[in-house]
């Protein structure tokens, strides 16, 4: 408005990174969770404005947007690591990342993919970190999205036709493989230190599926068979581990994880298989019953363990 009162040019983009920037310092003199909120939501609301509207042109503004939001954010991770305002970052945050990620890849669409692999993969490693260990899941929006998002592009990317007519690229250059690897860097540090605290596990696979599906990526340029198989295993695998961590800890919610990845892997092949409709329908009712008898095992576990408590 300020533009058209004084015929000065200027676009919707510009304006919000000015009021952005001009707002910031406030988040810091007044110690405003609000306003905080609002720095992180406007600043996605920029960069989704400014690259995908464009087409061809990255937010890179917004990665500094977020740096000065990050000193913020980290002091209610230390001062206040259980309180609500902290949970809704830690769920705000990587959303924004997810939805803004996609506007920096211009050139190489098929980067998108190893792109947001990776991302979760980030995203799976940082809610196992030492700082996040004593909240609840509903707080840890790094891991729960980092494991839904990990299964969902796994999903995807177990159909062969997905091999063999998205990822062709002939060459890598310019500031988007750049992004690829400083966000591989980032993720493989994170689960260095993970190990060097010794909170890694070394049987789960969510861990190191962002290195296994990197290798895959560059294997899936030259031959599509051999991704499409061993995408279907990683899948199988992860739902039989989130299963085993189910039973492990007497939770429901994993445990009914682990089974819901499984069932969505043979569904996925009703699509791609010439199986008969019987079959199809035999397959699901295999699966209800595994559904049905796998909870009522630990049902009766968990009652007999609490029955051994009390006695």
């Amino acid at each position: 408005m300020v533009s058209q009162i004084y015929n000065i040019p200027g676009s919707f983009t510009n304006y919000m990174l000015v009021w952005i920037l001009l707002c910031t310092p406030l988040i810091y003199l007044l110690k405003s969770h609000a306003l905080a909120l609002l720095h992180l939501v406007y600043a996605t609301v920029y960069a989704c404005n400014y690259g995908y509207a464009n087409g061809s042109k990255a937010p890179w503004l917004f990665l500094v947007l977020l740096l000065l939001l990050l000193p913020y954010y980290i002091t209610l991770i230390k001062s206040k690591p259980k309180a609500n305002i902290t949970s809704i970052f830690n769920w705000l945050l990587p959303i924004s990342l997810i939805i803004t990620l996609g506007a920096f890849i211009t050139k190489f669409d098929e980067l998108i993919f190893l792109s947001y692999i990776i991302l979760f993969g980030l995203f799976y490693n940082l809610g196992k970190l030492p700082v996040f260990n004593n909240l609840k899941l509903r707080q840890k929006g790094y891991l729960v999205l980092g494991s839904f998002g990990t299964v969902v592009l796994l999903l995807i990317a177990s159909f062969r036709w997905v091999w063999e007519d998205v990822f062709r690229i002939s060459s890598f250059s310019g500031k988007e493989i750049t992004l690829v690897i400083v966000l591989f860097v980032v993720a493989f540090g994170v689960l260095i230190y993970l190990f060097l605290k010794k909170q890694a596990e070394k049987f789960n696979l969510f861990h190191y599926i962002f290195i296994i599906m990197t290798i895959l990526f560059f294997i899936g340029l030259q031959n599509d068979i051999s991704p499409t198989i061993i995408t279907n295993i990683l899948l199988l695998v992860l739902g039989i581990n989130a299963i085993k961590i189910g039973v492990d800890k007497m939770h429901f919610g994993v445990l009914n994880y682990g089974l819901v990845i499984i069932t969505a892997l043979i569904f996925c092949r009703f699509f791609d298989t010439n199986m008969s409709f019987v079959i199809r329908g035999l397959l699901f009712v295999i699966v209800g019953i595994g559904f049905f008898t796998t909870n009522y095992i630990m049902l009766k576990k968990q009652k007999s363990k609490e029955t051994k408590i009390l006695k």
